[in-house]
């Protein structure tokens, strides 16, 4: 039961990967959990974002809870990759400061300030 509390998803660890340690953990421990106790201990173990979205949907079983985690891992994925090619290496920056309520610095504003 100890390496059960102790079990946390790694910050790099495919979720899949994660649940079927877990799960195998889980059969071999001593104390026996319901299926139900299982998955919810899971979850609590896994990554906040994942954690946070498989909570509210409360899966029953542990393929249920591979396949909408692996989804949702896949999807979270993929939004990472499609922000990264839209925002250039500074643009990001940019984005902060007007989000922030600031104006972007732009190259003519770098030249003026040279000149003052």
């Amino acid at each position: 039961m100890i390496e059960l509390t102790k079990a946390c998803q790694g910050e790099y660890e495919l979720v899949v990967d994660f649940i079927n340690l877990w799960r195998s953990l889980s059969l071999n421990c001593k104390d026996r959990l319901s299926e139900t106790s299982s998955i919810d201990m899971c979850i609590q173990s896994m990554n906040w974002g994942l954690h946070y979205i498989l909570h509210g949907l409360k899966p029953n079983t542990f393929e249920e809870l591979e396949n909408r985690a692996h989804d949702m891992e896949l999807s979270m994925t993929l939004r990472e990759d499609q922000q990264s090619h839209v925002c250039g290496p500074h643009e990001d920056e940019d984005i902060e400061e007007l989000q922030s309520g600031g104006k972007p610095a732009s190259e003519d504003d770098f030249e003026e300030s040279m000149y003052i």
